[in-house]
């Protein structure tokens, strides 16, 4: 069980028309299973097909065998290390580069 201290950050807003930030930091009474007793997650979403989809997101859960900051990109997950004050600016210029991706591939087919 986790007990939360504090919820230090809790954000949740646009971008742009179809693309949302969501992230949150808290802090835990009882963190030796997360890194510096915090459990966070920021992300990234686009408006597509009429639902918020996650393009981009980076947490500190459990994946490898213990938690630790890993990062989301489409089905993939892939162990990271961004401090906490880069992960936003990280995270918007990979999902814009994701989409411009995708644009791009939907222009060729």
């Amino acid at each position: 069980m986790i007990n939360i201290i504090k919820v230090l950050y809790d954000k949740d807003y646009l971008i742009e028309k179809d693309l949302r930030f969501a992230g949150k930091v808290i802090k835990l009474r009882n963190g030796k299973n997360y890194q510096k007793e915090y459990k966070y997650k920021f992300q990234i979403l686009q408006f597509k097909n009429n639902e918020w989809k996650q393009l981009v997101r980076i947490d500190n859960s459990t994946h490898f065998g213990r938690p630790q900051q890993h990062i989301h990109i489409k089905n993939k997950i892939e162990k990271t290390n961004i401090k906490l004050e880069n992960i936003m600016e990280y995270i918007i210029n990979l999902a814009k580069k994701l989409m411009k991706e995708d644009q791009d591939d939907n222009k060729s087919n």
